[in-house]
């Protein structure tokens, strides 16, 4: 089978029916990747088992930390390609998601590449879509938030020498990938967004854990805004503005609806993001110093 020269990074943290699933559609992928290196934070025997019952290309790195960040970090360091792809153990990619990748980053090597994140059932029910079927590109555009971490293709080097995705307590599970984006895009570094580039993220969650998640997710963004508000970033205040005032409108919305039951990603921003970035200050600052 022909190959690509690239790495593609998945954490885990035990998901074996989903790991599973994911690792055998990047198996299927034509060309193929180089190497699959999974990321293990499980702990778990059974999923050891699994990711070394494939085989190569696939190889595990154990871990025995938490972290999406500190997982792909490990990986980005462990990957033997210049080219690393990146995706989660709760996704499946298309059989052309290697080469497409590849081809993308052979136009621009030194930029990030984000793309499509369908979901594989109800989209109500699926967390971190990205379906528009329009590219664009970012690069010059003030730094924002764009890239999907579920759907990465990134020059290995580059982003280590950026310091890697930020490990620290607050950005644990959530908005470790917004704050890439915006670091990579306060650098002058280019990002673009393509469609051509799909994979599928699964509705594992029931609405109750779906909010759940929605809740951390804007814990994290508020952790992401108090760094860059502590770092002197004066961009970041009308960015929570915005958050709380779209948070506001969606309990509204809900309140008159009656559709409190129904998982809501912007409901969760009222309290969600000013609670992440009040709890996430004295680490911030606590960083800050020491750095």
């Amino acid at each position: 089978m022909t190959t690509r020269a690239v790495s593609v990074v998945v954490p885990t943290v035990g998901r074996r029916p989903l790991l599973q699933a994911c690792v055998e559609s990047l198996l299927r992928c034509s060309p193929a990747a180089q190497e699959i290196v999974v990321v293990d934070q499980s702990g778990d025997r059974e999923v050891e088992a699994l990711i070394e019952s494939f085989g190569p290309p696939v190889r595990r790195i154990a871990d025995d930390g938490r972290g999406i960040a500190r997982a792909i970090n490990a990986g980005l360091r462990a990957a033997v390609c210049d080219v690393v792809l990146q995706t989660n153990d709760d996704c499946t990619v298309a059989e052309d998601w290697v080469g497409a990748a590849w081809s993308l980053m052979q136009e621009r090597p030194d930029g990030i590449v984000t793309g499509r994140v369908l979901p594989s059932g109800d989209p109500a029910g699926t967390p971190s879509i990205k379906t528009d079927e329009t590219p664009h590109d970012f690069s010059g555009e003030p730094p924002q938030w764009v890239l999907y971490g579920t759907n990465l293709a990134m020059p290995r080097q580059a982003v280590l020498d950026l310091g890697g995705y930020d490990e620290r307590a607050g950005l644990l599970v959530a908005a470790e990938d917004n704050d890439l984006s915006y670091r990579w895009m306060d650098a002058g570094r280019p990002v673009r967004y393509e469609p051509t580039m799909v994979v599928w993220h699964h509705d594992w969650r029931d609405a109750r854990q779906l909010q759940r998640r929605y809740r951390v997710y804007a814990r994290g963004q508020g952790a992401f805004y108090a760094k860059h508000l502590l770092a002197g970033d004066r961009r970041i205040v009308r960015a929570v503005l915005d958050d709380v005032r779209r948070g506001a409108r969606a309990v509204a919305r809900s309140t008159i609806r009656r559709t409190w039951h129904e998982p809501d990603e912007a409901r969760a921003l009222l309290l969600g993001v000013p609670l992440g970035l009040l709890r996430a200050w004295p680490e911030a600052r606590r960083l800050r110093h020491r750095g």
